[in-house]
């Protein structure tokens, strides 16, 4: 949701991503600033940082 939101003009309403998610508009506002803050307002990541995330993420689901 929130990389839609960053790269594209165009998006979901709120509403339709809490529809989607099953949780109500406000609780879907907290859980988007509370990951934001989390993240500390930065929507975007260096490429080292990039790669390390994609290597454990096919880790991950490849099993090695």
């Amino acid at each position: 949701m929130e990389t839609n939101k960053y790269y594209d003009d165009l998006y979901l309403d709120n509403k339709v991503y809490a529809k989607i998610g099953g949780v109500d508009v406000d609780e879907l506002l907290k859980l988007e600033i509370e990951f934001l803050t989390k993240i500390n307002w930065k929507m975007t990541s260096d490429e080292k940082r990039f790669y390390n995330y994609s290597q454990k993420l096919e880790s991950l689901y490849y099993g090695k």
